[in-house]
């Protein structure tokens, strides 16, 4: 499944640095996912379950989907905050 499209909206949090949204090929969308900043270094979290008011993407998320997913999200925020 390729990802063709990750939005990325900033914020200027002590840890949260910004949200993502990732758009997968097929029309599949993940939201919230969360870019921190952990002693100089970023972490993307995948979203967790907090309310049953939003619906959320479950399955398998192996390493290899997941390497894919922060890589991309990773590149789009170094892109935009470079500028």
């Amino acid at each position: 499944m390729r990802i063709m499209e990750v939005s990325i909206k900033p914020f200027d949090g002590r840890r949260l640095k910004a949200t993502a949204a990732v758009t997968f090929e097929d029309g599949l969308k993940l939201n919230d996912v969360k870019i921190i900043n952990v002693q100089s270094e970023y972490f993307v979290i995948m979203p967790s379950r907090k309310s049953m008011l939003k619906d959320i993407g479950h399955g398998g998320l192996n390493r290899f989907f997941y390497r894919a997913v922060r890589e991309r999200v990773l590149n789009e925020f170094i892109c935009r905050t470079a500028r």
